[in-house]
């Protein structure tokens, strides 16, 4: 009777297990992700095309990108039924668990998003190249694009 409830457990726990790792790849696939842009050389915005969005850009200053400074993030976006914007700094070979900054509309100039981020600084390799991941969400849905920056200054 044990081994009985022991079998019927272990079956339910595996099937529990397939249905949640089924749902978390659904779930990841209904994130476009874009693609990537080279913004190595960081004296002006960088761009980046993005179906039906059309030309994303980001500016970062100062542009040097200092670690663990306050950096100001201006995303500018030509699609007037933006939901919302955030950007992510992501280290290009390691998650560093960042969250990501809510950008805010420039009440000024309607396609301009803006906000303040930092970069943090990386114990395990200071010379890590870092992403900008900039999520528009139009309509409901997110575009992604991720902006390949390099390493940041210490």
């Amino acid at each position: 009777m044990v081994k009985k409830l022991l079998t019927i457990g272990l079956i339910l726990a595996s099937v529990g297990m397939i249905l949640f790792f089924s749902r978390m790849m659904h779930q990841r696939e209904a994130v476009p992700s874009i693609g990537r842009s080279e913004c190595l050389i960081r004296n002006s915005a960088c761009y980046a095309v993005v179906d039906s969005v059309g030309q994303i850009s980001l500016q970062i200053e100062p542009a040097n990108l200092p670690v663990m400074q306050s950096l100001m993030l201006t995303v500018k976006v030509p699609v007037k039924t933006v939901d919302a914007v955030s950007l992510q700094f992501v280290g290009q070979d390691m998650d560093m668990g960042l969250q990501p900054v809510t950008l805010t509309r420039n009440p000024e100039v309607s396609d301009l998003w803006q906000g303040e981020g930092v970069i943090s600084l990386c114990t395990v390799n200071p010379d890590m190249s870092w992403l900008a991941r900039v999520k528009v969400m139009v309509s409901g849905k997110p575009h992604i694009v991720e902006f390949l920056l390099g390493p940041a200054i210490h």
